[in-house]
């Protein structure tokens, strides 16, 4: 996902290969350098230089205007400029090894504040540039007025130059140090410390236009695309729904006169039902009392028989081992108030006549009960 990005990033913006080296030197003159980037990883190259001759009394100022008029001759006027400053000191830097780069450039740059402080100079004073240089443990750092720095920065944005940065580097050879300073400064974008003095914001890419109008009307062009399709698809299953809804009434209109029939056949069977349930309300319901009896079974209980009276009132005529055995079963019934909501009446007891036969021998106790529903 990440790599996806990097490579739309890519496209989407371009590096500058196109910048202006500018120079002041002690005697006035100005040497401009047209700075590209060449290809296959060689670095940046000069590609033109010009020159501006000495002018006595020029102050930064009247250089600044000089260099925007030679710019706007030559039309490079919107052409990015870098300024290589003089150094006012620069030291080679110890740090310690095992560290990151930026860790090494973090130590150099507090070895150089050591060194300023031990000079008597104020670090809030000076703007530092610290770099690496190849094959050289140590690190090199060099410093600039900051006064300086300001007044570079007002004259060139008062001529309207566009001034992106300012160098110190550890060479002396312009063209060199220049090359060195827009390599170093553009894999650092901008950020401190490098080779660049006034840290800037400003990005060393710039958008590709061109590739991102492309992108642009690419998804307009999609976007447009899926509101057809969409706009398509919605009117096909419209056109679907209406043809479907077409068979519907086709199908309930044939089958109106099957409803007419089955709610007729429906009326007479809700008749039905409404007189059977009148009918079973008249009826005793043998069923409920007979399962409640069975579950009131109690030891040495025999029933003989069962009589109701009217639909409310239920005689029982049965047999007892004992009197205890006959006072357990009328307790059953109490037990089952929610059936039997007033229990059981004893209407009589007694010891069974001799004649009759006893599943349990001589003894036996006949009694009868009254039960309301």
């Amino acid at each position: 996902m990440f790599g996806l990005v990097g490579r739309l990033k890519d496209r989407l913006q371009i590096k500058w290969r196109h910048i202006i080296g500018v120079a002041i030197q002690d005697d006035g003159s100005v040497c401009l350098l047209e700075l590209i980037e060449g290809t296959e990883g060689n670095g940046w190259q000069v590609k033109e230089r010009m020159e501006l001759p000495a002018e006595a009394g020029g102050d930064l100022w009247g250089q600044a205007n000089r260099i925007a008029a030679k710019l706007a001759a030559a039309g490079l006027s919107d052409i990015p400029v870098v300024l290589l400053a003089k150094k006012e000191e620069e030291h080679m830097l110890p740090v310690p090894p095992g560290m990151t780069e930026g860790e090494r450039q973090e130590a150099a740059y507090w070895e150089l504040d050591v060194r300023l402080a031990a000079k008597g100079l104020e670090r809030e004073d000076y703007a530092a540039a610290i770099c690496s240089l190849p094959q050289n443990p140590r690190l090199w750092g060099g410093i600039v007025r900051r006064e300086y720095l300001d007044e570079v920065r007002a004259a060139f944005e008062q001529a309207g130059v566009r001034l992106i940065d300012v160098f110190i580097t550890p060479d002396t050879e312009m063209g060199k140090a220049l090359c060195r300073g827009v390599s170093y400064w553009q894999k650092q974008g901008g950020r401190k410390w490098g080779c660049a003095l006034l840290h800037q914001q400003e990005s060393p890419v710039e958008w590709n236009w061109p590739v991102m109008a492309a992108i642009v009307a690419g998804m307009a062009i999609f976007l447009s695309c899926a509101v057809i399709g969409w706009d398509s698809w919605m009117l096909y299953a419209a056109r679907q729904e209406n043809w479907s809804a077409k068979q519907e009434m086709v199908r309930l209109a044939s089958e109106q006169n099957k409803m007419k029939l089955l709610e007729r056949i429906g009326q007479e069977t809700t008749g039905k039902e409404k007189l059977l349930q009148e009918l079973s309300a008249k009826t005793i319901p043998w069923y409920s009392v007979l399962v409640h009896l069975g579950s009131r079974t109690v030891e040495g209980v025999w029933l003989e028989r069962l009589e109701f009276e009217g639909r409310n009132k239920l005689h029982l005529t049965g047999r007892a081992a004992s009197y205890e055995a006959v006072a357990a079963f009328v307790q059953a019934f109490e037990e089952d108030r929610d059936f039997f909501p007033q229990g059981a009446v004893l209407e009589s007891s007694g010891e069974a006549e001799k004649q009759s036969p006893q599943p349990e021998g001589d003894g036996s106790i006949s009694f009868q009960l009254s039960i309301t529903l």
